[in-house]
């Protein structure tokens, strides 16, 4: 939807030069980009492709135009679309919210003799940090003991407690190392 704004920010156009533009990606996770691969392998034709690839961007037309983010003019490729007020102040809060962003987890952790456990506390206003943090301590191998209680076997990666700094997450959330378990098993 960014990409689709931006462009149509830049110069007002039809909806075949916009799909030419744009290269379509999905949006989401991976098993979208799976799921797409394997409906674009079962496409028989090259015409069967196009004609997908032009009901999504007319799809995206049409969602764009619903929520008064274009005005359109005509029909089908030759069909004018122009950029709205609305349609320019949430390009530009896509673009804040995108470069805002958390970074994917994609850190490297190094095992470790040592239990480790994470609890955090994390305020309902921040709830993307706390969404941020589950999904990396989810990608370290690390267990959730409660929603806001972890446990693993992996010492941190020093660019994970870089972010967690950046992002202001240090005074909600508590890292400890446990050398004798006691009454801790390890995580399953």
């Amino acid at each position: 939807m960014l990409e689709a704004l931006t462009r149509l920010g830049e110069t007002a156009s039809t909806l075949g030069d916009l799909m030419v533009s744009i290269p379509m990606t999905p949006y989401g996770n991976g098993k979208d980009l799976r799921r797409r691969v394997v409906a674009l392998r079962r496409a028989r034709t090259q015409k069967e492709m196009e004609q997908r690839t032009w009901r999504a961007f007319q799809n995206l037309a049409y969602r764009l135009e619903r929520e008064g983010f274009i005005t359109s003019a005509g029909r089908g490729r030759a069909r004018h679309l122009e950029i709205t007020k609305e349609g320019k102040h949430f390009g530009a809060l896509l673009r804040i919210r995108a470069r805002t962003a958390p970074p994917r987890p994609s850190y490297v952790a190094n095992p470790s003799n040592e239990l480790t456990i994470i609890s955090f506390d994390i305020p309902e206003r921040e709830r993307w940090k706390r969404r941020w943090l589950r999904s990396t301590l989810r990608h370290l191998d690390f267990t959730m003991l409660q929603q806001s209680l972890w446990v693993g076997t992996a010492t941190l990666p020093r660019e994970f407690l870089e972010d967690l700094r950046r992002y202001h997450l240090l005074p909600h959330v508590h890292i400890f190392a446990v050398s004798k378990a006691g009454s801790l098993h390890e995580p399953r």
